[in-house]
């Protein structure tokens, strides 16, 4: 027994509308993640002030995300003398550098700072911690 041939009109159709329909466009590149940078605020008492969202953005230096950090609703006060390579924060909040004694010291990713926080440009991702301590 034979079967009959007949026009398979549903792959016609498809083979039809995909001469018929327009190209469709490509799809947009997925945007990219908020880049973020985090400021972490060690007063060596127990105590510490964690900013996880500071963003990023090319150029960005440890001194300015201290200023954006400064501007944040439960943000914080710094004091800092000088600008560029001479920058010196020397203040936050309430306490302030001793001459022979506990000092604001910064670190990039657990890396002790090697120049002015007025020049020192971060990355995505980085991690800047600033401790009241004395320097070893």
């Amino acid at each position: 027994m034979s079967i009959p041939l007949r026009p398979n009109w549903i792959l016609s159709s498809v083979i039809l509308l995909s001469f018929w329909c327009p190209a469709r466009p490509a799809l947009a590149e997925p945007e990219p993640s908020a880049r973020w940078v985090s400021v972490v605020i060690d007063y060596n008492d127990g105590v510490q002030k964690h900013f996880k969202r500071v963003a990023w953005q090319s150029g960005l230096t440890v001194l300015d995300a201290m200023q954006i950090v400064g501007k944040h609703p439960r943000g914080i006060r710094f004091s800092y003398r000088g600008k560029g390579a001479r920058a010196l924060l020397y203040r936050i909040d309430d306490l302030e550098n001793e001459s022979n004694g506990h000092n604001w010291i910064y670190r990039i990713n657990g890396t002790l700072a090697d120049r002015s926080f007025g020049i020192r440009k971060i990355k995505q991702g980085d991690t800047i911690l600033w401790k009241y301590e004395k320097f070893q």
